[in-house]
């Protein structure tokens, strides 16, 4: 069962979609980086991140550092990380 649970814009050509992914009869969580075919579907780059779903934790937790790092050294504002879950 593949299941996106959030997309987002990167730019006027890229999407980023998270979601969780089977292969080969183990889960995996994968954030990567889609772009426009000519039929107008979105295909994977090579560009993102897949790990096994029980590392989900530690790259949730590095996320979350990086987040923090970047607010504090006044890159993004806080705010942007304050919002309800969809």
């Amino acid at each position: 069962m593949d299941k996106t649970v959030m997309t987002f814009q990167k730019n006027s050509q890229e999407e980023v979609q998270a979601g969780i992914q089977e292969f080969k009869g183990r889960h995996y969580a994968s954030v990567r980086v889609y772009v426009e075919n000519d039929a107008g579907e979105h295909i994977p780059t090579k560009k993102g991140i897949t790990v096994p779903v029980e590392l989900l934790p530690e790259l949730a937790r590095a996320v979350r550092l990086l987040a923090d790092e970047a607010v504090k050294q006044g890159l993004v504002a806080q705010e942007r990380f304050e919002g309800r879950r969809e």
